[in-house]
Parts: structure tokens; C-alpha cells; sequence
């Protein structure tokens, strides 16, 4: 698991508030399954290291915007995540 600091969880709190509408994309089954074991409730991330790594898989799914299609995810396109 990659290792994250304290400092995410401001970083984000300070990139929603200074920007955005925001899109997020609900997280995929396989980050869950793995999420859910060891942490069965949000309460579980309690520990700051616990608390960064919530605000980091969160980041990685919102999107600077407000409308997004399929057709802009095509032919290997990409979207940058906050």
C-alpha cells in the first residue's frame, strides 16, 4: 500500500474549497472488497495515517467539472483526478 502523510487531507479540504464544481466517480467493487475487511465503517480510518489514506482514494475520484459523457473517455483518453 502506498504510503501517505498527514498533509492530504488538507491538501484536498484546500482543492475542493478553492475550486471546482467536482464530479465523483463511485469507487470500483475491487477498492471496496479490499476497503470493507479492514475497515467495515468510515469510523474505522481513525488514526491520522488512516484519515490520509480515505482522503487520497477520495481524491482519486473527483473530477474538476460538470458534465462528463462517455464519449469523453474514449480512445484511451483520461481525466486528471483532484
Amino acid at each position: 500500500m502506498a504510503e501517505v502523510d498527514q498533509d492530504t487531507a488538507s491538501d484536498l479540504a484546500n482543492d475542493l474549497s478553492d475550486s471546482g464544481p467536482f464530479i465523483a466517480f463511485a469507487l470500483i467493487d475491487d477498492l471496496l472488497y479490499v476497503l470493507k475487511d479492514r475497515y467495515p465503517d468510515i469510523q474505522d480510518f481513525d488514526t491520522p495515517v488512516e484519515k490520509a489514506l480515505l482522503t487520497l482514494v477520495l481524491a482519486y475520484q473527483m473530477v474538476e467539472g460538470t458534465n462528463l459523457f462517455c464519449t469523453d473517455l474514449t480512445d484511451h483518453k483520461s481525466l486528471s483526478t483532484v
